[in-house]
């Protein structure tokens, strides 16, 4: 009888749960320009979640989904404490202890690390540029650059998906892709003489004899004074978000801003390896309490790429 009055108990929090994301899902908007929501008439979202948390108190999850969605009611005191409060329950929470380290100033509130909800939905099916995404295109587009890779975020369900968004025309491509291309992403810890980067490779196997490369450059130091607003998007925590992940997208675009392909990548354990390794680089980093400045991270990222042998990035 015991336990299958919990069962019937988890199964009702769940139920909670996925009544309150849906709340979320329908009163939130992502635009170019950042969200729409109706505010205090997301209240209901946060009864849901309490619900759900008061049933299976245990579980972080539903304690971190009535934060977020206080917050999303602008009741950010209220929010502050149940943020503290997923960190009662899980005390490596990663997305309560960043939210409260980056967006909590004495009794302020600011949205430098930004939940789940300010990214545009996307799954397998989806076959369209997120409109919050196109200014980034636009931005590429009058540069001159005919391609470009970016590392994006993305929501699928109540998750953040760090995901590959490459630009590049048709005609680069040997061969259609499709969901049998093989494709893998990779990461080079480069010490440059003027500092630690973290290079990103994709491999498209267009042509199992000569894939095609991209390379990203990302910073894996702590953010220069004028980047603090925007946590999010700093490289380590890009590469942090990316390694807590079990896949991500890759996305392809044509120059037109079509979706070529929309693939899911499952990481192996060749791939986790590799993660891991650049992890152990980014805790090394932090403690020798290493930065670089924008200036410097260029040189690093030129002279990494001019001095890295790309042939030794293979499928």
């Amino acid at each position: 009888m015991f336990f299958r009055r919990r069962k019937e108990q988890k199964n009702q929090a769940e139920s909670y749960f996925e009544e309150g994301l849906a709340i979320l899902d329908k009163g939130i908007k992502v635009t170019s320009w950042g969200i729409e929501s109706q505010g205090t008439s997301l209240k209901p979202a946060a009864l849901k979640f309490e619900a759900a948390a008061e049933l299976v108190p245990n579980n972080a999850k539903y304690h971190y989904f009535h934060a977020l969605a206080l917050r999303h009611s602008l009741q950010f005191k209220s929010a502050i404490e149940q943020f503290k409060k997923v960190l009662e329950v899980d005390s490596n929470h990663f997305e309560a202890r960043k939210t409260l380290e980056e967006n909590v100033v004495g009794d302020m509130w600011k949205d430098s690390w930004k939940d789940v909800f300010f990214y545009p939905s996307w799954s397998e099916s989806s076959k369209s540029v997120p409109e919050s995404v196109r200014p980034l295109l636009d931005r590429e587009r009058r540069s001159g650059r005919m391609e470009g890779h970016n590392v994006v975020i993305l929501r699928e369900g109540d998750n953040k998906i760090v995901s590959c968004l490459h630009r590049a025309p048709r005609r680069v491509w040997q061969k259609p892709l499709n969901q049998d291309t093989k494709m893998r992403i990779e990461f080079v810890h480069s010490k440059t003489p003027y500092g630690s980067v973290v290079a990103m490779y994709l491999v498209i196997g267009d042509n199992p004899f000569d894939p095609y490369r991209s390379e990203t450059i990302l910073n894996p130091n702590p953010p220069a004074e004028e980047l603090k607003d925007v946590a999010q998007t700093v490289g380590k925590n890009l590469l942090r978000l990316l390694f807590r992940q079990d896949y991500t997208y890759i996305i392809v675009i044509d120059e037109y801003d079509n979706v070529v392909l929309n693939k899911k990548l499952a990481f192996n354990s060749t791939m986790r390896k590799n993660f891991n390794n650049i992890d152990k680089a980014l805790i090394e980093i932090e403690r020798r309490g290493e930065k670089l400045r924008f200036s410097s991270f260029q040189q690093a990222s030129n002279w990494h790429s001019n001095n890295f042998p790309l042939e030794k990035i293979r499928l």
